[in-house]
């Protein structure tokens, strides 16, 4: 597209979507006919010069959140309603819900833990400035992979570190090592255990809960094995929570994939005072069935098919 084209189209763009002219005073503006105006606008979207966003306020389902609340002993829940079924919508929806509360549980110079992955990746993108300062933001579990950014662990707690006006803490250690050994060696380096006493420190910790599957992140980065994740699943994996692979009743799949994974572990987590989960999608319903059992989470944050899975799964198993 020529130069002339092109300011055209972004003229146009401007005139519909920051005037709020309509496209017949459009194309009388320019000499051209409105159904070019359309197209030109459709360019413009496809070329990905426009964005949409739409801004609303979530709402909450005030029955499920006291039916989740009552039966698994929770501080605080939060549905979301599933306005368009669609994964990535539902997730943004959620994502949105807790963000826009975040600094409900925060505090100044609080140290706050965060794990990673896609649905944490989604909460820092609806992440905004707090009044709160000073915060202390540090990673629960490593992340380092082939591909940094596959992990989106630098994304949340810089995103989360910049929210609070405070610091963001990076545990720079791949998530799952070669041998306990390894495992221990690191733990001792000054720094690495600097960070892994932050978050050990942390009375907030901040997650989302993953699913065995091959298109979670921990698989398609070469984490483990095909021979690996068929022993999870044969043990009865359901999920992870900071990349511990644990049964619909909380047991650890494995001891030894246990030891040599960096970042903090299921006891510690689960003594926090304040530990909020972000949960959607209902392929994730048996891991958090497991975690809230397990008590592992006391704010929840997720959407109405879930919750609606999550109660339905809760009354056909036996805790």
């Amino acid at each position: 597209m020529d130069t002339k084209k092109l300011q055209q189209m972004i003229r146009i763009a401007k005139l519909y979507y920051e005037l709020g002219w309509g496209q017949i005073d459009i194309a009388e503006h320019e000499g051209i006919s409105k159904s070019t105006v359309s197209r030109m606008l459709q360019k413009a979207f496809d070329m990905g010069y426009i964005k949409v966003t739409i801004d609303y306020p979530v709402q909450t389902i005030e029955s499920l959140n006291e039916e989740l609340k009552s039966k698994f002993s929770l501080k605080e829940v939060f549905v979301t309603p599933v306005i368009v079924e669609n994964e990535k919508l539902i997730m943004n929806d959620t994502c949105k819900a807790l963000a826009d509360r975040l600094e409900n549980y925060l505090g100044d110079e609080m140290i706050v833990g965060v794990s990673w992955g896609r649905t944490m990746s989604c909460l820092a993108d609806h992440l905004q400035p707090m009044k709160i300062k000073k915060i202390k933001v540090v990673q629960l579990n490593g992340a380092i992979s082939q591909r940094m950014s596959a992990t989106g662990a630098s994304k949340i707690v810089d995103s989360l570190a910049k929210a609070g006006n405070g610091d963001g803490f990076i545990l720079p250690v791949p998530v799952l090592v070669d041998s306990e050994e390894i495992a221990n060696t690191m733990k001792r380096d000054s720094y690495i255990k600097s960070i892994l006493d932050l978050a050990e420190a942390a009375p907030v910790h901040i997650f989302s809960i993953g699913s065995i599957a091959k298109d979670s992140i921990l698989y398609q980065e070469g984490f483990f094995t095909d021979e690996e994740y068929k022993y999870m699943l044969d043990r009865g994996a359901v999920g992870d929570i900071c990349s511990r692979y644990f049964d619909i009743k909380v047991k650890l799949i494995s001891r030894e994939q246990d030891k040599r994974t960096m970042g903090i572990s299921p006891q510690i987590l689960k003594t926090k005072p304040c530990k909020i989960a972000i949960v959607t999608g209902r392929k994730k319903v048996p891991a958090l069935l497991g975690a809230l059992r397990g008590q592992f989470i006391d704010i929840l944050y997720t959407d109405e098919l879930t919750a609606k899975e999550l109660l339905k799964l809760a009354d056909s198993t036996i805790s």
